[in-house]
Formats: structure tokens, C-alpha cells, sequence
């Protein structure tokens, strides 16, 4: 009877673990269960900071239209109804010319008034800028690039998102066969309690042997305690990641051995330089440092604008009842105290910092892939090893199991053989996370998802 629940209890541990079955997975997952890459696409979908990330780059497109408008013509129009004072024009003998056959115009002194009254006034103007058209481009330029610049953010986060939502879940799934290898160990260790209070009620064991299996078993199961909260840490931050509070009963699918073969280190790594959101927007960076010393630069042209305007006007008898004027309108700020110079000094300061944070960011990334790549071929090389150890283990156990029905070994042996069965397990385990995480991290590393 013994060793039928032994063989029950190691069964179950194995049927547990999902890293028995990992490289197996085939076919659709059964109901109420999830796979990672179904969890990449909710959080994909309902990430929040992702959503902000994505409302950015769409804030930034709304500046970039506005910006484009600043090129075309502008029209402005300005009303004024009121109340127009009194007016008095006093016009001297002869202010308008002196003619042969009529003399002086006028003759005499003469006073024109117009009496207080409600007038309208009113203007229309249309104006296409010229000159400062080319500043006007570099705007345009540098809100490209910053809606560029946007996006790249939110690529990142997209790459960070996928990245830890994958840590994550292979996190789960070790956490998971840690929890199984630490239930087995904790019906070992209260198995090993029962047995050491008999031989101590028989006289065989000392009460310190059956203190010590009492510690065991209670350490056993605060191990167990830590490891149920730390699942449930684990899920609640991938409830964060996915934008909603996962199912309790939800069930996390045994994920895919990453592919093997061999990366060329070099070829990805210039491929990195190409398409890594940090290194984009590096050189959008200092590209929009330049735009922003031209359009400096440019501040020493005059604005020229060609302008066309109306000006009408009710109930003022004696003014003209509308003024059209077309023509070219001119600004020019000839002196300015070397502030122009000093602005432009200081956007090329800003575009040397652009360039050196681009060369540091092209440095950083060729560290970031050495080293994930390093990561990803040390773990890949542990887990043939944890496989040899798991593969020992339960020889061991069969062969301590085959032994105790010859009575050749005790109890304790096949406990014992149990025992290290489960730990070479969890190792498995946690190899193989360690590997899919790592290669999770490189491929966050090369830029892609």
C-alpha cells in the first residue's frame, strides 16, 4: 500500500509539470486554458501605458497636420460694431490744389463733421507666405520626426510588452512545477514524520529523529506557502500586462521550445542598428537637431508675404465705404543683440549631444545583443544537462523502487529516490524557462517581437 501512493504521488508530480510535455505541445489547447502567444495578443490589444504610448503618436500626427497648414494661405477676418464718436475735419483754403479756372479747393476754411452713430467696421485679409516658407518646411520636418519619434516609443513598448509578458509566462510555468515538485516533497516529508513517530512509539528512533522530520515537513510547507504567494504575484502582473484581472482557473499551456539553429551574430546585430526603436529614434533625434539650426539660420531673412485685403465701413459718411490694397508685406528685425547667434549656438550644442547619445545608443545595442546571446547559449547548454540529471534520477527510482519489492532497500530509500526525482524535475523546469526567457530577451534585443 506504501508504495502504491509513493508511485501515485511521483505520477502526479510528473503529469503536473508542463515540462515533461513542453517540446509536445500539438494540437488546440483544451478549454480554459491560454497560451502565451494568445496572452501577447490581448496585451497587445488592452496594454494601458500601450494605449498612452498610442494616443502620443496619434497627438503627435494631429500636430503634424496643423503644422502643414502654416504653408498654405491664411485668412483672417476682424469685425468691429459700435459706437463711433463724433467727427471733425477741419480742411484749410487750397488743401486739395489750386486750380486756374476755379482757384483754391477749397475757397475757404471749411469744417466737415459726421455725427455719433453706430458703424460697422470690417476687414478681410488672405496672405501667402514666401520667405519664411523654407522655415515653415523645417517645422513641418521636425513635427515628421517627432510623430516618428512617437511611434518608435510605442514599437518599444510594444517590444518591452511582448518581452515580459513572455518572462512571465515561462515564470508561471516554473512556478507551477516548483509548486508540484514542492507538494510531492511535502507528502514525503509528513510520510516521513508517520513513519519516524512509529519507530519512535516502537523504540527504534530517538525523539530528536522524529523532531527533526516534524521540522522538515513544517519547512516544506512554508516553502510551498512562498511559492503559491509568488504564483499569485506572477498572475497578477500578468493581469496587469494584458490589461484585465485573469481567470483563477485559468490555465497556462506548456510553450514551445524556442527554434534551434545558429545566429549570425554579426549579420544580426547590423540588422539591430537598423530596426532597434532606440536607434531610430536616436538619429530622429539628431536629425531634428538640424532642422532646428536651419530653421535658426533662416530667422535672418526678412518675412515677405504677398497680401491681399478688404476693408468696408457703414454709417461713416465721410470716409470711403470700402479700401482693397494687394500687394507685398514686409518684416525685418535688422538688430537683435546677437540673440539669433547665441539660439543657434545652442541648437548645435544640442546636435552634438544628438550625435554622441546616437553613438552610444549604436554601442549599447551591440553590447545588449553579445550579451542576450551569450545568456540565451548558456541557457540552452544547462537545460541537455538538467535533462541527464532528471533522466538519472528516475532510473534511480526505478531501480530503488524494483529493489524495495525484492526488500533489498528500505522505505526510506524509495522516499529518498522520490525526493530527488522531483527536485531533478523542477531543475528541468526551471532550465527550461531560463532559456525561453533569455531567448525572449535577445529577441527584444534584435528589435523584433
Amino acid at each position: 500500500m506504501f508504495l502504491r501512493v509513493r508511485r501515485a504521488l511521483t505520477a502526479g508530480l510528473i503529469v503536473m509539470c508542463p515540462c515533461g510535455a513542453w517540446a509536445q505541445q500539438t494540437g488546440l489547447p483544451p478549454a480554459g486554458t491560454t497560451t502565451v502567444d494568445e496572452l501577447v495578443a490581448r496585451a497587445l490589444t488592452a496594454n494601458r501605458p500601450l494605449k498612452i504610448a498610442t494616443l502620443q503618436a496619434a497627438k503627435a500626427q494631429h500636430d503634424l497636420d496643423a503644422g502643414r497648414t502654416r504653408q498654405f494661405v491664411n485668412f483672417d477676418l476682424q469685425l468691429f460694431e459700435g459706437h463711433l464718436n463724433a467727427l471733425a475735419f477741419t480742411f484749410q483754403p487750397g488743401a486739395f490744389g489750386t486750380f486756374p479756372a476755379t482757384g483754391p479747393v477749397p475757397p475757404a476754411e471749411t469744417k466737415v463733421t459726421n455725427p455719433a452713430a453706430f458703424s460697422t467696421y470690417f476687414s478681410v485679409q488672405a496672405s501667402q507666405p514666401l520667405v519664411q516658407l523654407r522655415r515653415v518646411h523645417l517645422g513641418v520636418r521636425q513635427l515628421a520626426a517627432e510623430h516618428t519619434v512617437m511611434e518608435e516609443r510605442r514599437r518599444a513598448m510594444e517590444q518591452t510588452i511582448v518581452s515580459n509578458v513572455r518572462r512571465l509566462y515561462y515564470g508561471i510555468l516554473e512556478t507551477q512545477s516548483a509548486i508540484a515538485a514542492s507538494d510531492a516533497g511535502v507528502a514525503l516529508a509528513r510520510e516521513r514524520q508517520r513513519i519516524a513517530g512509529e519507530q519512535v512509539a516502537a523504540r527504534a528512533m530517538y525523539d530528536a529523529d522524529l523532531a527533526a522530520a516534524r521540522a522538515d515537513a513544517a519547512a516544506k510547507e512554508q516553502a510551498g506557502l512562498t511559492l503559491r504567494n509568488r504564483l499569485a504575484t506572477l498572475r497578477q502582473q500578468m493581469g496587469i500586462l494584458v490589461g484585465a484581472d485573469l481567470d483563477p482557473g485559468l490555465v497556462f499551456a506548456p510553450a514551445a521550445a524556442p527554434p534551434d539553429g545558429t545566429l549570425d551574430v554579426a549579420a544580426a546585430t547590423a540588422a539591430a542598428l537598423a530596426d532597434r526603436p532606440d536607434i531610430r529614434e536616436a538619429r530622429l533625434k539628431v536629425r531634428q537637431a538640424e532642422d532646428a539650426v536651419r530653421s535658426k539660420r533662416a530667422e535672418y531673412l526678412p518675412d515677405v508675404s504677398f497680401v491681399a485685403r478688404f476693408i468696408g465701413m457703414q454709417n461713416v459718411g465721410i470716409l470711403p465705404t470700402n479700401v482693397t490694397a494687394v500687394g507685398i508685406y514686409g518684416t525685418w528685425e535688422p538688430f537683435d543683440w546677437g540673440r539669433k547667434r547665441a539660439e543657434i549656438a545652442a541648437n548645435t550644442q544640442v546636435h552634438s549631444q544628438a550625435a554622441l547619445a546616437l553613438e552610444e545608443a549604436q554601442a549599447q545595442a551591440r553590447l545588449d545583443v553579445d550579451t542576450r546571446y551569450r545568456q540565451v547559449m548558456e541557457a540552452k547548454a544547462l537545460v541537455p544537462v538538467a535533462e541527464l540529471a532528471r533522466t538519472a534520477a528516475a532510473e534511480r527510482l526505478r531501480l530503488a523502487r524494483t529493489r524495495f519489492e525484492a526488500k533489498a532497500v528500505l522505505q526510506s530509500d524509495v522516499l529518498e529516490a522520490e525526493a530527488a526525482m522531483a527536485d531533478a524535475e523542477r531543475e528541468y523546469q526551471r532550465a527550461r524557462s531560463a532559456w525561453l526567457a533569455a531567448d525572449a530577451e535577445l529577441q527584444r534585443a534584435l528589435g523584433k517581437r
